[in-house]
């Protein structure tokens, strides 16, 4: 395969038992916190993707309403496009990208209140 992909981060620690429906975790870190610990792991993993002649992409995180805390979104990274942009503008590395799940930027923009046209 030409490209391997990940799904974006979080801010806390995640049960996996719990992927894919409410999620159970401890410990929010701060979003500043994780976002760097993110961008320092993408960086890392790009590189080691570019050197083996393959691309490196993430997708973003899908909210759903029910994985709200306090209505925010306090669990998952790279959400909205502002955060795609940022991440892409921090990774800044030849052979990153992004892959997007249209089914998953339908839900979150319906959750977070922003228009889905945006990453267009």
């Amino acid at each position: 395969m030409p490209f391997y992909s990940v799904h974006a981060g979080f801010r806390a620690t995640i049960k996996p038992d719990s992927l894919g429906k409410f999620l159970k975790y401890d410990n929010i870190v701060p979003y500043n916190q994780a976002f760097i610990t993110f961008v320092e792991s993408i960086k890392l993993l790009s590189t080691y993707a570019r050197s083996q002649g393959i691309q490196l992409l993430v997708e973003p995180n899908v909210v759903t309403e029910f994985n709200l805390v306090n209505g925010r979104n306090e669990l998952m990274l790279i959400c909205d496009v502002d955060e795609v942009i940022h991440l892409a503008n921090s990774v800044d590395a030849p052979g990153f990208g992004i892959l997007l799940d249209t089914g998953h930027l339908n839900v979150t923009s319906k959750v977070l209140g922003f228009s889905h046209e945006v990453f267009c």
